[in-house]
């Protein structure tokens, strides 16, 4: 990816692709490799006959292409790295997911690497970051083939879930979370391929009522939500996927969507509110002592404003202006009378001996 990048003077895909994550690799190994490290030669500078090659798009393409199924393999073979349980890599599908998100930022149109995504995180928050993944790949303008029939093999293990009534025992902590989210998956199979159920407007009540339950839930070990802030973004993002298809579709069912994301995005906003409420409730005292503290600098401040406003209408303000303006200029009391009585001076001295001038061409026209 690199040495692509420095043929064909791609010097803006470093704005676009994490030339961080690229250039941690190995010299040692590259190394033993002779015949990779030969061809490679990035340290090496270009000479100026190659830095004024000028490529045409045609090659221009061929090389992002190239550098979007690089970074694709690169993120392949660290998602195989993590599936056989290689040791010897830390964070590893944390690595894996960044070449997957860099190949998709270079080139948002394809879905392979969305696809990549939700296979990398199969089961990952009850199944909904893959439906995530897998529905973003299928709504790309050019979908990846494999993600339909991946979500659609997630949405039929969430039936079997359903229709054996869950499986699990129902005073498990998470059980709540797992019925909305088994509930909701089967919501989102209906509208995204636009199915025909029977007594769909219940299922869909049935799953805002357990939306609203479980805003709040939290887990035991670290007290944290399960609804996070990504949990949320996830949700609402599958149901404009859904949207999406329909409209392509031209279906009539968009206007049950439409309903059932206002009455999902008022639950949240109703939750909100309260939470917000709640809040100023438990901190009346911290509101309290901040009311006062905000009173107090606000009189100090108005205090200040009318005592000069007032020094500004009685002239006090204007005098001390003066005072200090003369001051600043360099120019002391009592400067000024002193060379006025010496301008005097001169010029009485001047007049004087313009007289004696004067008397002594009156004698030599007499003479």
């Amino acid at each position: 990816v690199l040495r692509l990048g420095q043929i064909f003077n791609l010097d803006r895909l470093r704005y676009v692709v994490s030339y961080e994550l690229l250039e941690n690799y190995d010299d040692e190994l590259l190394v033993r490799e002779s015949s990779c490290y030969e061809n490679l030669n990035l340290k090496e500078e270009r000479s100026e006959e190659e830095k004024k090659v000028i490529y045409t798009k045609q090659e221009i393409s061929f090389a992002l292409e190239s550098v979007h199924a690089l970074l694709t393999s690169l993120g392949d073979l660290h998602r195989y790295y993590c599936e056989f349980g290689l040791d010897g890599l830390s964070n590893v599908k944390e690595v894996t997911a960044s070449y997957y998100w860099e190949a998709f930022k270079l080139n948002t149109k394809v879905g392979i690497t969305q696809n990549q995504l939700g296979t990398l995180y199969n089961g990952r928050n009850y199944n909904l970051d893959s439906v995530y993944h897998y529905l973003y790949s299928l709504c790309c303008p050019i979908p990846f083939e494999c993600s339909e029939p991946n979500v659609s093999r997630i949405f039929q293990k969430n039936i079997r879930y359903l229709e054996s009534n869950g499986g699990a025992d129902v005073e498990e902590e998470d059980y709540a979370v797992r019925e909305f989210m088994a509930k909701f998956l089967l919501v989102v199979d209906v509208f995204f391929y636009d199915k025909s159920v029977s007594d769909f407007t219940s299922l869909c009540h049935s799953v805002l009522i357990d939306f609203k339950n479980v805003l709040g839930a939290r887990r035991l070990v670290d007290d944290e939500y399960y609804m996070t802030d990504e949990f949320i973004f996830k949700i609402v993002s599958i149901l404009f996927f859904c949207m999406y298809r329909l409209q392509l579709n031209s279906s009539e069912k968009i206007y049950s969507l439409n309903a059932f994301m206002v009455a999902l995005c008022s639950e949240l906003l109703e939750y909100c509110t309260m939470a917000v409420e709640k809040y100023v409730v438990e901190n009346v005292r911290e509101d309290k002592k901040f009311r006062e503290l905000y009173t107090a600098m606000y009189q100090r401040y108005d205090d200040e404003v009318r005592r000069s406003r007032q020094m500004v209408k009685d002239g006090t303000a204007g005098g001390i202006f003066t005072k200090d303006q003369k001051s600043s200029s360099g120019v002391e009391e009592g400067n000024g009378s002193e060379d006025h009585s010496n301008k005097e001076n001169d010029e009485r001295k001047s007049q004087a001996s313009s007289g004696k001038q004067g008397g002594g061409l009156k004698k030599k026209h007499a003479r």
